[in-house]
């Protein structure tokens, strides 16, 4: 998705030709997803990361890398690519989670979609478990890293029914974390801009990524 800008003020989604069988869905998600950040067209949230916070957590992933025998000329690499990670994670699952919801309620004829494509994404989380993972990840991102996936799949598992998604994080110690992060997406109902910059920053909180970024906001007349 490319969102409007002055020198070209329309949206744009454009859709991977390996997942067109799933368009309507991927569309419908980026549709509410635009709705929410827009919902104050003069004030839309950029999650903008502060330049020495982020090198500051670049260089503790660092010193973690080493101890876990990465070798010297990837680590440095390896570790801004974990920080950015964990960061982008923080910055788009509590939307994914919102318009997941809304898609449910809104688009029940693309259930089906939803479904295929929401067990997907499980899937790949789970990858975070595998020991080639856990082997390597400082301790504290993967911590962070699965503590967000277990909130994915605790709004799933209410969704669609079934126990079965949130079973590995349960059964890992993250059962607890996951209600709480659930907790700060739905203290606030409502489908704004402000609930969603606001579920970040209670998202940050838990998780002691908080001081690692500011919002900025485009179209600000202030």
């Amino acid at each position: 998705m490319i969102s409007a800008r002055p020198e070209m003020p329309v949206h744009t989604i454009r859709v991977n030709k390996a997942k067109l069988h799933s368009a309507d869905y991927i569309v419908a998600g980026q549709c509410a997803m635009i709705l929410r950040l827009w919902s104050n067209p003069v004030r839309i949230p950029v999650f903008s990361p502060i330049p020495e916070k982020f090198r500051y957590f670049v260089e503790r992933g660092v010193n973690s890398l080493s101890s876990a025998k990465v070798p010297a000329h990837l680590v440095q690499q390896a570790s801004v690519q974990l920080a950015q990670g964990v960061l982008n994670q923080l910055r788009s699952m509590p939307i994914e989670i919102m318009t997941i919801r809304d898609c449910q309620r809104q688009c029940p004829d693309l259930i089906e979609l939803q479904r295929e494509a929401v067990e997907t994404q499980l899937r790949l989380h789970s990858e975070s478990f595998a020991p080639r993972i856990r082997s390597f990840a400082p301790e504290q991102i993967w911590k962070q890293n699965v503590s967000m996936n277990s909130a994915y799949a605790l709004n799933w598992s209410e969704l669609s029914g079934t126990k079965l998604p949130l079973l590995p994080y349960q059964s890992t110690g993250f059962g607890e974390v996951a209600a709480q992060l659930m907790a700060d997406v739905n203290a606030h109902p409502e489908a704004t801009s402000e609930q969603y910059t606001r579920t970040v920053d209670a998202w940050a909180a838990r998780l002691g990524l908080r001081t690692l970024y500011q919002w900025e906001y485009r179209n600000s007349q202030s």
